[in-house]
């Protein structure tokens, strides 16, 4: 998140413009120091983008920026 754009800020806001919804998905795996978080975005009920990192917050950026992605690519 260089310069400080941020994933999911940009998808709520491209979201918001096509008059779509977004959700997340979040389940948290591994021991509590060392904790994995997986994230699903859903636009509309459909699935736009997995992400995974140590924090729930990184997780939901990684998956937004694959949503952002398949936005971009015409899905």
């Amino acid at each position: 998140m260089s310069g400080g754009y941020h994933n999911r800020t940009e998808l709520n806001n491209v979201a918001q413009r096509r008059g779509h919804s977004v959700q997340y998905a979040d389940t948290r795996s591994g021991p509590q120091h060392n904790e994995i978080w997986d994230s699903i975005v859903y636009l509309n009920q459909y699935e736009y983008g997995r992400g995974r990192s140590t924090t729930k917050g990184g997780a939901r950026e990684v998956a937004a920026g694959q949503a952002l992605i398949a936005i971009a690519q015409g899905y």
